[in-house]
């Protein structure tokens, strides 16, 4: 499962507390293990999309649709 954990400080003095889950509509993310998930604004919406390269070469596009919601596509199949 992925999780995030939000700043509920400021920049200059970030306080983190705790996780929340991820989901992609009703299912909690999950990459895989040895995933390396980013955090961009890929279609320029200002709100933070997540792609993510799986271990077996899958990349996975997860789609903001606004705070705290997701949905995924797989954008290349790994072998």
């Amino acid at each position: 499962m992925t999780a995030a954990s939000l700043n509920k400080g400021i920049d200059a003095d970030p306080f983190f507390d705790g996780f929340i889950p991820l989901k992609a509509g009703a299912n909690y993310l999950d990459v895989g293990g040895w995933s390396h998930p980013d955090m961009v604004d890929w279609d320029g919406d200002n709100i933070m999309d997540i792609i993510c390269g799986e271990s077996n070469g899958t990349v996975v596009y997860f789609h903001a649709l606004g705070p705290l919601s997701l949905s995924g596509n797989r954008i290349h199949e790994g072998s």
